[in-house]
């Protein structure tokens, strides 16, 4: 299961992270397990689900996350890695997910597999978190897919992929494009002002 190999490579990258702020010496065993797995998931990255999602019943409901699997639980460093090694796998999964999963991006989409009726929120986190931070996509695209929070507060999910689209570039940088990009003048964003009013009122206690 990809998102559980996800979900190690983060953690030990993670751990390493916290040594070097803390000071301490790199762990050798950590790192050689972190190269190992990061080989490991380049070498078994798929954008097909496995044969044993469709076999029997322990592993059915798995076809749940067949859009979002390989990009959940990602990190810059971990996304940067797969870029550089894994570029052609990653895009060709993105556009297949997009053409299966067209409506991806919806938070709480009243789509589900098998008996669900709202869908799970990592599809909408996970390919876009893996369009901003592995395909480097621009702030113009990314803003195509930002959907309104699933919650009234504390969706991580949202979160994340509002500071992804914030960190993104306006303008595309890359040397594949055979079109010269004419940078923007204006900017995406702009500030907006608000007026907030107060009105006091009077409110007698009930008996």
């Amino acid at each position: 299961m990809p998102h559980v190999h996800n979900a190690f490579i983060t953690g030990y990258w993670g751990y390493l992270e916290l040594e070097n702020m803390a000071g301490y010496a790199e762990s050798t065993s950590v790192r050689n397990e972190l190269n190992r797995l990061l080989d490991l998931r380049v070498s078994t990255f798929s954008k097909d689900a496995p044969d044993s999602y469709f076999q029997g019943q322990k592993k059915v409901y798995c076809r749940n996350f067949n859009s979002s699997r390989n990009f959940m639980y990602l990190v810059p460093e971990f996304a940067d890695y797969l870029r550089e090694q894994a570029l052609t796998k990653v895009e060709g999964a993105i556009d297949e997910y997009m053409r299966v999963t067209p409506l991806w991006f919806i938070s709480g989409t009243e789509s589900a597999f098998a008996e669900g009726t709202i869908n799970h929120l990592y599809d909408y986190n996970a390919i876009f978190q893996g369009k901003a931070l592995i395909m480097k996509e621009t702030r113009v695209d990314l803003t195509k897919y930002l959907d309104v929070p699933a919650f009234n507060t504390g969706d991580l999910f949202y979160i994340q992929n509002l500071v992804s689209l914030l960190e993104a570039t306006q303008i595309q940088n890359t040397t594949s494009l055979q079109t010269d990009w004419i940078a923007v003048n204006k900017p995406i964003f702009r500030d907006l002002e608000y007026q907030l009013t107060i009105q006091k009122r009077n409110i007698r206690d009930k008996d």
